[in-house]
């Protein structure tokens, strides 16, 4: 009932639709400035697809899961199209893209957490490639077509592939945020096949357990290990950089991308947008509460923003005084 009263309030108070009407007015003719941006979706379709994207739950994990076997296995028998299947079917870009859409609008629960995310799928990459190694790895040295490491191995445990992988994570963010800002066909898959994440996670995982000697049969057959087991770490170093350069440079040139399309400045006009209308209803809402408290018409308007002054913390952050207005006593 009180609900019922209100919004027939609202409805038979002129003054307050006319106010109301020219503050919507206004920002709808400023809005023209914000919403002349290059991307083809609104901001909320475009929030809600990238945080699904981000989303990791039991399937996320699954997947990386298994992207981590299948890279794990093309690493150590050199097969690069194995390795591409695992690019194709690996979802850790999705995190990375919904933490520079969280840096663009400036939501620190959404960037901290995609970040949460992303360490956390990098951390099961990580363990599974030390499974495969444990598991795969002494058939691999044994009875495997090729030294260890293999030529996939080793080129992404180089010092010199951070300045290659620097480039192409750099072109990867330009291009996945231009496709997911647009109407054409979403080529997410396309950007991850170029971008070196997953590899270079699981390759350390790997290099890691036949540095440290628990997943090696070197003993046995010298000839197929190439390297020490200090090289296998100090590979094993490089081969986490170049995922740790990729994902950096990635959010931060994808969150420029979102920052010039003007997606975070659009959110900044409708949080303005949301303050000044409620400004306009004040006087509304003034009404709105003295129907719910029971006490309309015991308070004129000034007692009644006098105590929702006193009701504030003070600006140094210290306890306010509270009055007694009716009878002058602290």
């Amino acid at each position: 009932k009180i609900e019922e009263r209100a919004n027939a309030e609202e409805q038979t108070n002129r003054q307050f639709q006319r106010k109301w009407r020219r503050r919507k007015e206004r920002l709808d003719e400023r809005k023209i400035e914000y919403v002349q941006a290059t991307t083809g979706k609104s901001v909320e379709e475009l929030f809600n697809e990238i945080v699904d994207q981000g989303n990791d739950n039991a399937s996320f994990y699954t997947s990386v899961a298994c992207a981590s076997i299948i890279a794990g296995v093309g690493l150590l028998t050199n097969s690069a199209v194995v390795v591409l299947s695992a690019m194709l079917i690996s979802p850790l870009m999705g995190p990375i893209l919904s933490a520079a859409f969280g840096a663009s609008l400036k939501d620190p629960v959404l960037f901290w957490g995609s970040l949460l995310a992303e360490f956390r799928a990098a951390l099961v990459t990580f363990l599974m490639g030390a499974i495969i190694a444990l598991v795969y790895g002494p058939y691999a040295v044994s009875y495997g077509a090729n030294p260890i490491p293999t030529a996939e191995m080793a080129g992404r445990g180089e010092p010199s592939g951070l300045l290659g992988g620097f480039i192409v994570a750099l072109a990867s963010g330009i291009v996945v945020a231009n496709a997911i800002t647009s109407d054409g066909v979403n080529s997410l898959v396309g950007v991850a096949i170029s971008a070196s994440l997953l590899p270079p996670i699981v390759n350390s995982g790997i290099m890691v357990m036949f540095g440290i000697g628990v997943a090696t049969a070197c003993e046995k057959d010298m000839n197929m290990c190439t390297v020490t087991k200090t090289e296998f770490l100090w590979k094993a170093l490089y081969s986490f950089l170049l995922y740790a350069l990729n994902v950096l440079v990635i959010i931060i040139t994808a969150g420029l991308i979102f920052y010039n399309q003007k997606v975070g400045r659009f959110r900044g006009f409708l949080q303005q947008e949301n303050k000044e209308l409620l400004d306009a209803a004040n006087s509304h809402v003034r009404a709105k509460l003295h129907i719910a408290t029971g006490i309309r018409g015991a308070l004129d308007d000034e007692t009644f923003d006098k105590l929702l002054f006193d009701a504030k913390p003070s600006a140094n952050g210290s306890v306010v005084e509270k009055k007694d207005l009716e009878n002058g006593r602290m």
